[in-house]
């Protein structure tokens, strides 16, 4: 069995579309780095809360920035733009 892939940094500004253009991306050199299961990268609206309390970060991260994703799409807005982003208070 393959091995488990987690984006650790799914947001909105990181989805790729196209717009009929062939030539517009180039995809020959993509890779995947290797994280340490420990570190917070990301956008603070799109990651699991759990993540600030020293949890690991899984597949199931992945799903939570997945669900803010749609919730920015059908709402025309971004999560939780009525609270100030500070790390003490997620903490």
């Amino acid at each position: 069995m393959g091995k488990k892939f987690m984006h650790r940094d799914f947001h909105s500004r990181n989805i790729l579309y196209d717009l009929g253009s062939r030539d517009g991306w180039n995809f020959n050199r993509l890779f995947i780095i290797e994280w340490k299961n420990n570190e917070i990268y990301g956008v603070i609206p799109y990651i699991v809360p759990e993540i600030f309390k020293e949890s690991k970060f899984s597949q199931k991260a992945d799903t939570y920035g997945f669900g803010m994703i749609m919730w920015e799409l059908t709402t025309s807005c971004k999560p939780f733009t009525n609270v100030k982003h500070d790390i003490h208070p997620i903490m």
